[in-house]
């Protein structure tokens, strides 16, 4: 008999989660599996997450209202979320009751790409363990990071969620590490599972753009990423500063991804400032499978 597997998946932007999740649904494994996708109404990754799954019309993706959503320029309504973040989280959880209980799931899988907050993604796990799913797991994509507001209510309950699960994924031992310095994290050795990101290496092609934007005379360096504050874009221009001036001329850097448009100008003029314009280029997204860039670099 052909069992559901549901992922339900918290995101906002285009990045390592998303491309993990497809390619593990486009993995043999999960041929003869019939996949439901719940996802927030405001991710932006969900247009290029459908062109890379290779059979469309094998996976249901379900789009939610999420409340806990802080990506708003309202400014009043962004302090209001934060201020009243524990009570949105449980109001957030009826909805998601709501969405849950009209499916037969055989295996349930959160999708958290953020631990450290109140996200709908850990808070299905809940509802998933009311529901009596059979089997319920959790994928840690990201490192405990700390909320503005109620840092140890959203420990709390969260270190109570997570042993709602059957099975705990890390995609990195670093990853790990990380989450378990925190007081409230205590894992059971027997549900823990460090999986790490893996390619597909048999089947890298040629991406043109890269290609004819590398010089082979230089060593060359990429940092393929949303260029933001949290992905270390500017602590690599403030080192690469701090090299001999001869190996400096021998480096090209190359950075790889959107990102927010204030950042990237601060981190421009940062460049111009150290007199780095010849080391580092802005390429901006490139379409195409990371994999598929990677391969023309030096150092990544």
């Amino acid at each position: 008999m052909e069992k559901t597997i549901a992922f339900f998946w918290e995101n906002y932007e285009f990045g390592g989660v998303s491309t993990n999740l497809a390619s593990l649904i486009n993995s043999k494994k999960f041929t003869k599996k019939k996949i439901i996708i719940f996802s927030n109404k405001s991710n932006k990754a969900l247009i290029r997450f459908k062109k890379l799954i290779k059979n469309p019309n094998k996976i249901k993706i379900i789009t939610f209202k999420n409340y806990l959503d802080l990506n708003t320029k309202n400014k009043i309504l962004k302090l209001f979320l934060l201020l009243f973040r524990p009570f949105i989280f449980f109001f957030t959880l009826f909805k998601i009751f709501n969405l849950l209980k009209r499916f037969k799931i055989d295996i349930f899988i959160s999708q958290c790409g953020g631990y450290g907050d109140f996200r709908s993604d850990l808070g299905s796990v809940i509802i998933a363990k009311i529901l009596n799913f059979p089997r319920i797991g959790i994928v840690f994509h990201h490192s405990y990071s700390k909320p503005i507001f109620w840092a140890l209510t959203s420990n709390l309950i969260n270190s109570f969620i997570i042993h709602f699960a059957n099975r705990i994924i890390f995609v990195s031992k670093a990853t790990f590490k990380d989450m378990s310095k925190t007081i409230f994290f205590k894992f059971k050795k027997t549900n823990i599972k460090i999986i790490n990101n893996g390619i597909e290496i048999n089947k890298i092609n040629i991406n043109y753009k890269i290609l004819n934007l590398i010089e082979k005379k230089f060593i060359n360096g990429i940092v393929l990423a949303r260029v933001q504050e949290d992905k270390g874009h500017e602590d690599l221009i403030k080192a690469f500063r701090l090299l001999p001036k001869d190996l400096k001329n021998k480096i090209k850097i190359y950075f790889i991804g959107d990102g927010n448009e204030k950042y990237i100008f601060y981190l421009k003029k940062l460049i111009k400032d150290y007199e780095l314009h010849n080391n580092f280029y802005f390429i901006g997204y490139i379409n195409g499978n990371g994999r598929d860039i990677i391969k023309y670099f030096d150092f990544f």
